[in-house]
This record gives structure tokens, sequence and C-alpha cells, in this order.
């Protein structure tokens, strides 16, 4: 689990815990990567450590670094990388790598949308996997999303030319699509996704927009 962090200090705590806290029963990994914050994150995180949490400090680079940091860190089979702000349901691996078959290179689940209080905003039930579907949907998979690792390595993880592009995993997926990879959606609400006025997706929406006309030309 590969958890990206740029000023999060607010929220890192139900993020971090989340993922240490999962009823598996395998080993994991947890992995923190600092993207140059400027806050209280790393204090907090460095709290972590003798819980097995591994830490990576880094300059401000932008979260497609910050997540291929952790990526090419990782010493699992799978790797799923979660924002900071967002936190996953105790049961997220154990259902998400209960369904992976060799021919699936990633997994998806439904979520819930909640505020900068934990609380319930909306749900998403998202739909079965079809490459028709997402290249025609645009960017509704969740940075909960699970890769098998081997496959993500082999395309070079997110693109990094556009620091903070806001559509790192959207661009991932579809490169994954035209290498003939296939998804499998798991329908239960594994992930927690938090709305704040801080969500870099709220915040740069114009650049977003250009950025993915220029990336399906």
């Amino acid at each position: 689990i590969i958890i990206t962090n740029y000023n999060y200090a607010k929220f890192i705590c139900r993020c971090i815990e989340s993922c240490l806290g999962q009823n598996y029963d395998f080993d994991f990994e947890v992995i923190f990567v600092d993207d140059g914050s400027t806050d209280d994150s790393l204090k907090i995180a460095n709290l972590y450590k003798e819980k097995g949490l591994r830490i990576i400090s880094q300059k401000n680079r932008g979260v497609e670094s910050a997540s291929n940091n952790g990526f090419e860190t990782a010493r699992g089979k799978y790797v799923v990388r979660v924002d900071a702000d967002d936190y996953l349901h105790s049961d997220y691996l154990k259902q998400m790598l209960s369904v992976f078959t060799p021919d699936i290179s990633f997994v998806y689940s439904d979520y819930y949308i909640v505020d900068e209080s934990d609380e319930l905003i909306d749900e998403m039930n998202l739909p079965d996997f079809d490459t028709v579907e997402i290249l025609s949907s645009g960017d509704f998979l969740a940075t909960g999303t699970i890769y098998r690792k081997s496959d993500i390595e082999s395309l070079g993880y997110y693109a990094t030319k556009v620091k903070n592009c806001g559509l790192e995993n959207y661009e991932l997926i579809i490169k994954m699509l035209y290498n003939g990879n296939y998804g499998l959606h798991v329908k239960n609400k594994l992930f927690y996704y938090r709305r704040h006025k801080r969500n870099l997706s709220a915040t740069k929406q114009n650049t977003i927009i250009a950025y993915g006309k220029d990336m399906f030309k």
C-alpha cells in the first residue's frame, strides 16, 4: 500500500491507521511517501514507524513522482496507491486480492465519499469492467485501484511529464487497455474518498481538462 502525501497532516492518521489495520492474514507493507510537505506530516508519520510504516521523504516533485517512488520501492506482487486524505475499508486487501486471477491486471471497487469530518456525503457504484466504457466515460476509477506490479512496471508507472496533472490514474489505465490488460470490478464499497476544499481535482479543473484533451490526442 503506497500512501502519497503533501500537506495532509490533518487527515493522515485516519489514512495510515486504515492501511496498517487491514484485516488480512498475509504479509503486506505500507509505504508513506511524503512529497516535500511543509506541515507536520512527517512528524506525525514518524509516530507510526514502530507499527511498521515505511517512510520516504522527497523534495516536492508532484504526486506522479511520489507514487512512482513508492511503486519502485514496494516489494509486493500487487500495489495500490492511496492519497493521504483518503482511507481504506478494513477488508480492502482481503476482498480485492481474493479475486485476482492470472488474466487480471487491476481491480477496482465501489466507494464512499466523505467530508472533512468523515461524514458520509455520497456513494459511488461503478460499472463492471468494459474497455469501451472506461475509454468513453472518463476518469471514474478512484486511486484505490490495485494493480499487479509487474504490469504497470512494464509500462513505466505514472507519466511524469506534467506535475500534478490530475489524470495520472486514468492515463495509466488507458496505457494498460491499449496493452491488452484487463480489469475487474468488485461490487463492494471498500474505499473512502474524501471531498474537501483542497482536493487537487477541484483546484485545477481547467488544467486537468486541458491535459485530458492533449492526452487523448
